[in-house]
Order: structure tokens, then sequence, then C-alpha cells
């Protein structure tokens, strides 16, 4: 039996945050997760991880069992004898304990660090250097740390059905790819950008939503009040603080932002949520098998080792709207998610590249002909399996049994 439970804690917000007045919300533990605790980071990735998932866990798993989301007192675990129950702080939380509490807790207990929301973004410096000298320091009996693994595969399914059923899929594809970026980020602008150069972006559907003034304009400020204003001002790209703007070593990019400009910032038509901080999870059901593929953008590109891979819901949303994926991130990212069991082409020839090469080599394999009936099991199989519950409990299982 793997037995989870939360360590309750009272941190002084002081703390916590430099920010006196800010409200501190902590990364969630999986016994927040699973018990859909809405006091923690991002609560509506996982507010109906209770009725949708913790009733399906294995029988061999129990999360918050005996604790719940308020979990046991650090003071009453440590007057306890040790036992194999796997206790959950967050990194920040531990770093912060003092030594009193630290050494005894790590050399006794079962403990497990938990930061997936993120992809471990969140786990600072000053947090991996005091559990580095944790490490040298003590003579730890079993300290775990997990970061996101195939959680955002739960996460994606429970936001696209907070907002409608499983729809039927008809793979019949009307344009060449859709392309959700949102963010401009780096990467996205190199795909972007290549895209139009080569001649193809007028046979796909995507988005980006930058702010290109100097000062926000009066529509902006007034959508702002509204609640809609985050979306009209993305903080990602602005002339004064983004090089890519006027850095002549990136002139495609700067072609493509010039010559779009009078349609950014540019979000699709009929999302579920327009709003920029939900626009991730937004949806529009036709969508559902209409493009040929969908040109999953990730959040991280950087090369790392495969525990670290950052997988997020912009390959999950692919899969559950029946459109066969390719991903624009980290190298090796498809090879990961191949592992859980997704399917992509069989002539894609890219996923070892990264940066700028892997899209010119993503582009090229647009440019390709392609087997649409071997397109049309692969949109199936993936459509079939991410909105299958035990599928993807599965996973989150095989994944907290390794220890990652």
């Amino acid at each position: 039996m793997l037995k989870i439970e939360k360590i309750q804690l009272s941190i002084p917000n002081f703390l916590i945050n430099k920010d006196k007045s800010a409200k501190y919300s902590p990364m969630p533990s999986y016994v927040d997760i699973f018990l859909s605790n809405n006091k923690c980071y991002f609560p509506w990735f996982y507010n109906n991880f209770k009725d949708y998932f913790y009733p399906i866990l294995p029988t061999n798993i129990q999360i918050g069992k005996e604790y719940g989301t308020l979990g046991i007192p650090i003071q009453e675990l440590l007057s306890r004898e040790p036992d194999d129950t796997i206790y959950s702080i967050g990194h920040h939380e531990l770093s912060l304990l003092p030594k009193r509490y630290t050494k005894p807790l790590l050399e006794n207990y079962r403990v497990m660090c938990v930061e997936i929301m993120e992809g471990g973004n969140f786990i600072f410096s000053h947090m991996s250097d005091k559990i580095k000298q944790y490490k040298k320091d003590y003579k730890i009996r079993e300290l775990q740390e997990h970061k996101t693994g195939p959680m955002f595969g739960l996460i994606t399914y429970n936001m696209v059905r907070n907002q409608f059923d499983k729809p039927k899929l008809d793979y019949n594809p009307k344009k060449l790819a859709v392309i959700p970026c949102h963010k401009p980020r780096q990467g996205r602008l190199f795909m972007l950008s290549t895209l139009y150069k080569e001649g193809l972006l007028d046979d796909c559907d995507w988005s980006l939503v930058p702010d290109f003034s100097e000062h926000p304009s009066e529509e902006a400020l007034r959508l702002e009040a509204m609640g809609d204003g985050h979306f009209y001002l993305s903080p990602n790209l602005h002339f004064k603080k983004w090089p890519l703007l006027t850095d002549e070593s990136y002139e495609d990019i700067q072609k493509f932002l010039n010559d779009h400009r009078e349609q950014l910032p540019k979000s699709f038509d009929n999302l579920t949520n327009n709003k920029f901080s939900d626009s991730s999870f937004s949806a529009n059901i036709d969508f559902v098998g209409a493009h040929m593929f969908n040109i999953a953008c990730e959040t991280n590109d950087n090369e790392c080792n495969e525990y670290d891979i950052f997988i997020t819901e912009k390959c999950f949303k692919a899969f559950l709207f029946g459109t066969p994926c390719l991903v624009y991130g980290s190298p090796n990212i498809e090879k990961k998610l191949s592992d859980y069991g997704f399917k992509f082409p069989s002539k894609s020839n890219y996923d070892h590249l990264q940066g700028m090469e892997r899209a010119s080599a993503m582009v090229e394999f647009l440019k390709q002909d392609h087997d649409l009936e071997e397109l049309r099991q692969i949109a199936e199989h993936n459509f079939t399996h991410a909105w299958n519950k035990e599928f993807l409990i599965k996973l989150f299982a095989d994944h907290l049994v390794k220890g990652q």
C-alpha cells in the first residue's frame, strides 16, 4: 500500500512573501490536487479531481485518506513512530523549516516535494540550494521530488470536461494546422515566422497575444477594468524589454510581426473563455478533427533530461480534440509522450532537435505529402486515450510508483 499524507505547517506569511500584502498560495501537493483543495495555486486546474479521478485511484494507493487537505501538524508527526507513509511538503516550505524540524523529519520519515504546476520553474535557486545542503548534512531516509510527468493529461481532461462532454470525433481536416500560441515566447515566434516565410501560415488557424504599445491604450485599460485586460496586455512582448523586436538577427520574426501588426492580438473565435488567464484551456468544439495537425508550442523548449521535460495542456488538448500533434518543445518530448502511449506520425524526424532547427524541420515535415488514413488512426487512438479517465489515472499511478 502506498499512502500519501500532507504535512500541516504554520509558517507566517511574512516568511514566505516579501510583499506582506500578497496572498500566499502554496504549490499543491497530490493531496490538494486529488481532493480539489481550492486554497492552493491555480485551484481551477484540479477543481473536479475529487469527482473525476479520486474515486478511481488504484486500491493500492491512498491519498489524504487520514488527514485530508488540512494535513497532519508537523509536531504531531514528529512525535509519532515513523512508518511507510509518504509525507508531502512543498519545496518552499521545506526550505523554511527550522533545523529542529528538518533533521528529524528527513532522517526518519519518507518525504515528498511536489511541483507539477510550473514544471519545476518555481523551484528557485535558494530552495534547491537548501535541499542540496540537507542531502549533504543529513542521513536522509527518502526524499522524493516530483515534477509534472503526465499530470497535465489529468488537468487538461478536468478543464475541458468542465466545459463540455466528450464530443464525437470526425477527423475531416479542412486546414493544415491549428497553432494556439497565446503568449509570444521566442520559440513560438520561430514557428509562426517560419510557417509564414514558407507560405504555409494562410492554411493554418493560429493565435498570438502580444502588446505592441509603449503604453497601454485606453481600449486596453477599459478591457482590463472589465476583467479581460491580461489578454490584451500581455507582458511577454514589449519594445523596451524584448530584443527580438530590434535585433537584426531575427529578421524573419520581425517581418512576421510587422506584417501582422494589424491582426494582433490575435485570438480564436467562439472560445469558451477569452480571458488571457484562462485562455490556455479555452475550447472551440468546432476544432475537433478539423485540422490535419495541431502544432503544440510548449512552454519550455530547452534541452534537459527526460525527467525534467515539461508537458502541459498544449499537447493534451490536441489529443482531446482528435488532431495529430506535432510538438515544438524540448528534444525527445514526443518520445516521452510515446512512452505514455500516445502516437505521432511515422515520418516525423525532428524530435531530437531544439530551437530554430526544430521549427525548420517541423515546417519541412508539414510540406510533405501525408497519409490521411495513418493520421486518422493516430487521431482516433490519441483521442480515445486522452478521454479515458482510467488510462490517465494509470499514467499517474505509474509515475507515482516510480517516485518521480
